[in-house]
C-alpha cells in the first residue's frame, strides 16, 4: 500500500515538473526554429518527456486565464502592449532538471535565453527536484522494509517449525523409553 502511494507521488510530481525557458524578446527565428530541432533531438533521444513552444501571446493569454486577478490589475495599470516573451515549456525525464537547466544555461544559447528569468526560478525547480529525489528515497526503504519485514516473518516460522519438531522428537523418546512401538 505505502509502495504503490509512493510510485503514484512519484508519476505525479515528475508530471507536474516543468520548466519554461523565456526568449529574449528578439529572437530571430532561424534561432527559434534550431532550438527547437534542438528539442525534437532530445525528446527522440529520451532526455526530455515532452517541450511546447508558447509565442508571446499564447502566454498572456495563460496568464490570464491562470491569475485573471494579476492579469486585470496588470492591463488597468500598464501602457505596454505585451511585457512576456515567447518561451519553451519542457517537461524532464526523470530526475535531470538541474542537469537540464545547466545544459540551457551554457553559452550556446545565450542572447537566445534570458538566462535572468531561469536564475529566478532555479531555486524553486532545485526544491521540486529535491521532493522528487525524497520520494525515490522513500520508495527504496518501502523496498527494504518490506524485505526485513519478510525475513523477520521467516525466520520466526522457521523457529516456530523447528521448536515444534524438536518437541515431537523428545515426546517420541520418551513413548520410546516407555515401551511403545514404531507405529
Amino acid at each position: 500500500m505505502f509502495y504503490s502511494f509512493t510510485k503514484e507521488s512519484i508519476e505525479t510530481a515528475q508530471k507536474k515538473i516543468d520548466i519554461v525557458f523565456f526568449l529574449e524578446k528578439e529572437v530571430p527565428e532561424m534561432k527559434i526554429g534550431v532550438l527547437k530541432a534542438r528539442f525534437v533531438g532530445m525528446k527522440k533521444d529520451g532526455d526530455i518527456e515532452d517541450f511546447r513552444y508558447i509565442t508571446a501571446d499564447e502566454g498572456l493569454e495563460i496568464f490570464a486565464n491562470k491569475y485573471p486577478e494579476k492579469f486585470s490589475y496588470w492591463k488597468r495599470n500598464s501602457f505596454e502592449e505585451n511585457p512576456l516573451s515567447a518561451s519553451f515549456e519542457v517537461i524532464p525525464k526523470g530526475k535531470n532538471v538541474e542537469e537540464l537547466t545547466k545544459y540551457f544555461l551554457s553559452d550556446e544559447f545565450s542572447g537566445v535565453i534570458d538566462v535572468s528569468k531561469i536564475d529566478r526560478i532555479k531555486d524553486s525547480l532545485l526544491r521540486s527536484n529535491k521532493v522528487i529525489e525524497f520520494l525515490f528515497f522513500l520508495e527504496k526503504g518501502i523496498l527494504m522494509i518490506v524485505f526485513v519485514l519478510f525475513l523477520g516473518i521467516s525466520g520466526v516460522t522457521v523457529a516456530f517449525i523447528s521448536s515444534s519438531f524438536a518437541l515431537r522428537q523428545k515426546e517420541i523418546f520418551i513413548m520410546r523409553l516407555v515401551g511403545a512401538s514404531h507405529s
